[in-house]
């Protein structure tokens, strides 16, 4: 799988997650969100993948065995093997982390925008209070907010990045 169609999938799949339960209503009627969500959250999945230049990491490409190549040798192989398929969730999930890091990063330069990183920065306990203040008017900001902060994990945020998600 190609690493744009795995941040494609991957947007996509997130956005028709959170449309799930939401609707938009427009034009006199009312839609699922999904129905919205999930093209836009492909094309994020596809500018955060042309962004970053993102690549599929190397335990995710698969290496040939010359051993079980030798042994098995007249019989025909599957379609579909379980190394490709594992390959496609090793692509999709990391891509899928990387575009929470970017949304993790989108927050960290809003904070730098209005001049209160710094105070973030010394005391790194202020980002789980922003994220209860903003939770308790908005309760679906706790999930969103949390994904967002694993998927900077993955890429490295720490202090001495400023609390920025370091996606290559």
């Amino acid at each position: 799988m190609s690493r744009i169609l795995a941040f494609i999938l991957a947007g996509t799949l997130i956005g028709l997650f959170a449309g799930l339960s939401m609707g938009v209503a427009a034009g006199g009627t009312a839609y699922n969100a999904a129905i919205i969500f999930a093209p836009l959250g492909g094309f994020i999945g596809w500018l955060v993948g042309s962004r970053y230049h993102a690549s599929v990491p190397d335990h995710a490409v698969p290496k040939p065995d010359e051993s079980v190549e030798k042994t098995i040798s007249d019989q025909p192989q599957p379609v579909m093997n379980d190394k490709k398929v594992e390959n496609a969730l090793v692509s999709l999930i990391t891509s899928g982390l990387a575009i929470t890091a970017a949304l993790w990063n989108f927050h960290v330069d809003l904070l730098d925008a209005v001049g209160l990183l710094p105070t973030f920065i010394k005391s790194p306990w202020l980002f789980a209070a922003l994220c209860i203040v903003i939770s308790i008017f908005f309760p679906p900001f706790l999930v969103v907010y949390f994904v967002a902060y694993i998927g900077a994990l993955h890429h490295g945020m720490n202090e001495e990045t400023s609390y920025r998600a370091v996606i290559s």
